[in-house]
């Protein structure tokens, strides 16, 4: 047998303030996000994650472990991390 399909990435997003992202895997659903994960446990996400409810805005791409956060209009924007391996 294969290794299980993935169906959900959950996680807390990488802004701080506390809040879980819940992106779905599953091809058959949109939208979807596309999981890579690397032999060093990093992983790229496509497309990015734009997340907002009534207390935040957070945009941002995820590749190889790094979060590019993509300012919004007037925003110098938050500068790259790197989160750790999972």
């Amino acid at each position: 047998a294969g290794e299980a399909r993935r169906k959900w990435l959950v996680f807390d997003c990488p802004c701080g303030s506390g809040h879980r992202i819940l992106l779905n895997l599953d091809r058959s659903r949109r939208p979807f996000w596309t999981l890579r994960v690397a032999k060093d446990r990093r992983f790229t996400i496509e497309p990015s994650v734009d997340y907002s409810d009534d207390l935040r805005s957070c945009h941002y791409f995820l590749s190889d472990g790094r979060v590019e956060w993509v300012a919004d209009e007037g925003d110098l924007g938050v500068p790259e991390t790197l989160l750790p391996n999972v």
